[in-house]
C-alpha cells in the first residue's frame, strides 16, 4: 500500500515545494494573528477612527456635490431658449404646442435627478401663471408671495418658503426649493424656475452621514433650526437635541467626542455654503460601532491561526500535490508517453526536463533550416513571377513587403538584371545532347549561384528553362556606379570562363540598366532579353551592356513587349480606363523613331491576337463583338487615332460591359441573400467582413453593391432592422429595456444611446409616449 506514496514522493522538487508551502501557509498566519492582537489594536483603533472621519467627509462631499449639481442643472435649464423672452409673449389660448413643450421640459427636469420632487415655472408676464408638469393655473397673490421674484436680488438661491403643489390640491407641504430667475440672461427677470426637493430623498441623503445604527445625522439652517434628520417622522430625538445644544456651545469644533447616557459618540460638524442659505450638518456615530470589532477580530484571528495549523498542513500537502501535477505531466510527456516514470529516471525532474529540452532545441534548429530552404524556394517563385510581369496588380509597397517577409532587406537598394543565354547547345564536342536542355540550364544556374554568392549579399537566380537563366542582383544605393559596373563585369567574365571550362558551352550575357524601384524588375529583364538580340554571331562568348545600346536603340523602332503584358494584366483586372490609357501609351511607343505604317500595323495585329486570346481565356464569346473579321478590319486602319478608337469601341467596351454585367448580377444575388440572412439573424453579431469572406468577394465591392441595392450602407440597414424590432418589442411586450436591447442585438448601455439618436427619445420615454397615446 505504500508503493504509490513512495513513487509519488520520489522527486526532489516535490519535497522542496511541500516544505516551502508549509512554511508559507502556517507561519505568516500565526505571526499576523499574534501581532494584530498584541501590537496592532491601538493602531487599528486610530486608523478606524481616521477612516470613519474620512467616510463622513466623503458623505458630506457627496451631499455638497449633489446640491451643486442641482445648481448647475437649473442654471443650464434657465438659459434654455424656451425659457427666454419668448415667454413674455406666450399665447395661452392658441399656443398649445409651446405649452405642451413646457410641460414636457418640466417633466424631464423632474426626472433628471431623484432629489427633485417637483419642477415649477412661475411667470408674471404676460399674466401671473404657475406651471407644474401636470397643470398650469393662475396663482393667488398669497401663493405668489411665497416666491422671491422681487424680494431676492440673486438669480440663484435656495429657500424654504415655496410649497410643493399637486394637480388636485393646489397646496401641499413646504420643502427646500432651488430657484433660478428667468430669463437667465435678462436684467429684469419676469419669472422663476423652481426645483422643489423631495423631502424623503433629502432625508435619505442626510442619512448617509450616519455610519452605524444608534447614531444620528441632521441638517441645521442658518438660524440653527432643524431642517432634516435621518428619522422617518422628521422629529428630532433626544440625542439629536442634545447634540444640537453641544454644537451651539462649541461652534468652533469640527470634531469632538460626546458622552450621553453612558455611550461615547464621535461627532463631526461642518457647514454647507449654498446660494441664499447656509446649512450645517452634524453626524454622531457610537464609538463602539467603530472600534468594537477590533478586539474581537484580533482574538478571533489568533484562535483561528492556532486552530488552522493542522488544516494548513493538510492544505500544504494538497497544494504541493497540485503544484507538482503539471511538472509530473510535463516529465511524462517529454519522456514520450503517458506512463509512469522509469525507475532509472533522474531524481531531479528539472534535469530530465533540461535533457529533453536540449533534444527539442536540436529538432527546432533542424526544422528552422528546412524552413529557410522553403523560404528560398518561395522567394524564387515570387521573383520568377515578378520578372515575367505576372504581378502587375501589386504596388511597389506590396512587393517590398513580400520581399521583406521572404528575408530580403529592401531599404536603399538598387536592382540590375542579368540574362545568360546558352548559344551553342547542339555543337559538336559538347557534354549535352539535344534532350538535355533542362539539365544544361540547371547546371549553368548552379554555377551562376555559386559564383554570385561570394560577391553579392542579396541575389536570386531564375531558371527560365529555355536555355536562358536570369539573375537579379541587389546593389547598395550609395555604392559608386563605376565600382558596381566593375564588379558586374568581373562576375560576368567569371561566369563565362566557368561555364566554358566545366560545361563546355558558349554563352552570351546581357546586363540591364540599374533601377531603384522593385516594380521595374520586369522592365530590367525585358531590357536584357532585348539586348541579347544584338549578339554578334561571329563571336561565341559575349557580354552585352544594355546601357551601351541605349543610343543605338533610341533611333530604331521596337515592339513594347512590357506594355503588352501590362495591357493584358489590366484586361484581367477589368479596368477599362487603365486599358484605354495603356493602349494610347502602346501606340505612342510603337510609333516612335519614325516607325513605318507597316511596322505599326504589324504591331497592332500582334497586340490584337494577344488581347483576343486573353478574352477567350476569361470565358468571353468573341461572337459578341460588333466586327466579324477583326484582323481584316484592323488592316484597314491607317491613322494612329483610328487604331485607338477602333480598339476601344470594338474590343474594350463590349468586353468590359459583358464582364461588368456578369459581375453586377452576381453581386446583386449575393446582396439579396445577405439581406434575407440579416432579417433572420440581425440580433446576432454580424458584420460586412463576415459576409464578404463567405461570398468570396472583396469588402469594397460588397459594400458598394449593398449601397447600390438598398440605398443604405450596411451599418445603416442593420440599425434600421434592429430599431424597428426594438420599437415593436417596446410597443407590444412588457419586456424590460435591458431585455429589449439584448433581443435587438445591443448591450443595454449602448442601446440607450443609439435608440435616442435614432428615434429622438429614450426607450423608456418612447414606451411611455406609446402607452399614453393608447
Amino acid at each position: 500500500m505504500f508503493q504509490p506514496i513512495r513513487r509519488f514522493l520520489r522527486g526532489s522538487f516535490y519535497r522542496k515545494s511541500l516544505v516551502t508551502i508549509l512554511l508559507v501557509a502556517c507561519v505568516p498566519s500565526f505571526i499576523i494573528g499574534l501581532g494584530t492582537f498584541l501590537a496592532g489594536r491601538g493602531q487599528m483603533e486610530a486608523r478606524l477612527q481616521e477612516l470613519h472621519q474620512k467616510q463622513l467627509e466623503r458623505a458630506a462631499s457627496n451631499i455638497d456635490g449633489q446640491l451643486a449639481n442641482l445648481e448647475v442643472l437649473i442654471e443650464h435649464w434657465a438659459f434654455d431658449p424656451q425659457f427666454g423672452n419668448v415667454l413674455a409673449h406666450l399665447d395661452f389660448i392658441f399656443g398649445y404646442q409651446r405649452i405642451r413643450n413646457i410641460y414636457a421640459t418640466l417633466l424631464v427636469m423632474e426626472g433628471s435627478n431623484n432629489l427633485i420632487g417637483q419642477a415649477q415655472l412661475l411667470l408674471e408676464k404676460p399674466q401671473p401663471l404657475l406651471f407644474t408638469p401636470d397643470v398650469y393655473f393662475t396663482p393667488s397673490r398669497e401663493l405668489i408671495d411665497t416666491y422671491h421674484l422681487k424680494r431676492q436680488e440673486k438669480n440663484l438661491f435656495w429657500t424654504r418658503t415655496i410649497k410643493r403643489l399637486n394637480a388636485k390640491t393646489p397646496a401641499n407641504e413646504k420643502a427646500i426649493s432651488l430657484v433660478y430667475k428667468i430669463p437667465g440672461d435678462a436684467p429684469k427677470p419676469f419669472g422663476e424656475l423652481v426645483l422643489v426637493m423631495n423631502p424623503r430623498k433629502i432625508a435619505d441623503l442626510v442619512g448617509t452621514l450616519s455610519a452605524a445604527d444608534g447614531g444620528a445625522a441632521f441638517l441645521l439652517d442658518q438660524q440653527d433650526n432643524f431642517i432634516f434628520t435621518d428619522t422617518e417622522n422628521q422629529i428630532p430625538t433626544e440625542l439629536e437635541k442634545k447634540l444640537r445644544e453641544e454644537v451651539l456651545l462649541h461652534p468652533e469644533k469640527s470634531t469632538f467626542l460626546f458622552n450621553w447616557h453612558g455611550n461615547k459618540y464621535a461627532v463631526s460638524y461642518a457647514k454647507f455654503l449654498r446660494p441664499g442659505m447656509n446649512w450645517s450638518y452634524v453626524s454622531a456615530t457610537p464609538l463602539d460601532a467603530i472600534i468594537g470589532p477590533v478586539e474581537f477580530v484580533s482574538k478571533l484571528m489568533l484562535g483561528i491561526s492556532l486552530a488552522c495549523l493542522f488544516l494548513a498542513f493538510l492544505l500544504a500537502w494538497f497544494g504541493s500535490h497540485r503544484l507538482y501535477s503539471p511538472v509530473k505531466r510535463l516529465v511524462k510527456n517529454l519522456a514520450g508517453a503517458l506512463v509512469p516514470i522509469a525507475e532509472n529516471a533522474p531524481e531531479d525532474e528539472f534535469k530530465l526536463i533540461e535533457m529533453h529540452w536540449r533534444t527539442l532545441a536540436g529538432e527546432r534548429q533542424a526544422l528552422q533550416k528546412q524552413l529557410n530552404v522553403q523560404i528560398h524556394h518561395v522567394r524564387e517563385g515570387f521573383l520568377l513571377q515578378l520578372a515575367q510581369g505576372s504581378l502587375y496588380s501589386l504596388s511597389e509597397k506590396e512587393i517590398r513587403e513580400r520581399l521583406a517577409r521572404y528575408g530580403w532587406d529592401v531599404k536603399k537598394q538598387q536592382y540590375v538584371a542579368l540574362v545568360m543565354q546558352i548559344t551553342d547547345f547542339d555543337s559538336e564536342g559538347g557534354k549535352f545532347s539535344g534532350d538535355d536542355e533542362a539539365l544544361a540550364s540547371f547546371a549553368a544556374a548552379n554555377i551562376m549561384e555559386e559564383l554570385t554568392s561570394g560577391k553579392f549579399a542579396q541575389f536570386q537566380v531564375l531558371n527560365f528553362h529555355d536555355l536562358t537563366i536570369g539573375l537579379l542582383l541587389c546593389l547598395f544605393a550609395d555604392r559608386q556606379t563605376v565600382s558596381a559596373k566593375a564588379m558586374l563585369d568581373a562576375l560576368c567574365q567569371e561566369m563565362i570562363t566557368a561555364i566554358n571550362n566545366i560545361l563546355r558551352l558558349k554563352v552570351t550575357i546581357a546586363v540591364s540598366n540599374v533601377k531603384s524601384q522593385v516594380n521595374e524588375v520586369p522592365d530590367l529583364f525585358e531590357e536584357a532579353r532585348q539586348a541579347l538580340s544584338y549578339r554578334n554571331t561571329q563571336y561565341h562568348n559575349q557580354i552585352i551592356d544594355a546601357a551601351s545600346l541605349d543610343i543605338k536603340r533610341e533611333n530604331e523602332p521596337h515592339y513594347p513587349f512590357v506594355l503588352e503584358r501590362t495591357i493584358l494584366q489590366a484586361l484581367r483586372t477589368k479596368s477599362e480606363e487603365e486599358v484605354v490609357r495603356l493602349l494610347g501609351q502602346f501606340l505612342q511607343e510603337l510609333s516612335r523613331h519614325n516607325a513605318t505604317e507597316l511596322f505599326i500595323r504589324q504591331g497592332m495585329l500582334h497586340l490584337l491576337g494577344s488581347m483576343l486570346h486573353e478574352m477567350m481565356r476569361s470565358g468571353f464569346n468573341l461572337h459578341q463583338l460588333p466586327e466579324e473579321n477583326l484582323y481584316e478590319a484592323c488592316l484597314r486602319l491607317k491613322k494612329i487615332p483610328d487604331f485607338l478608337h477602333w480598339f476601344e469601341q470594338t474590343l474594350v467596351k463590349p468586353y468590359m460591359q459583358e464582364m461588368k454585367s456578369r459581375q453586377d448580377l452576381y453581386t446583386k444575388q449575393i446582396v439579396e441573400r445577405i439581406i434575407t440572412h440579416m432579417r433572420e439573424h440581425f440580433m446576432n453579431e454580424i458584420s460586412l467582413d463576415y459576409y464578404a469572406d463567405e461570398a468570396g468577394i472583396s469588402l469594397y465591392s460588397l459594400s458598394k453593391a449593398f449601397k447600390k441595392t438598398t440605398g443604405l450602407n450596411f451599418i445603416e440597414y442593420l440599425t434600421e432592422l434592429r430599431m424597428e424590432h426594438a420599437k415593436r418589442l417596446l410597443r407590444e411586450t412588457d419586456l424590460k429595456v435591458g431585455e429589449v436591447a439584448r433581443k435587438s442585438g445591443y448591450q443595454a448601455s449602448y442601446f440607450n444611446r443609439i435608440f435616442r439618436k435614432h428615434v429622438g427619445y429614450s426607450p423608456s420615454q418612447y414606451k411611455d409616449m406609446w402607452m399614453k397615446e393608447l
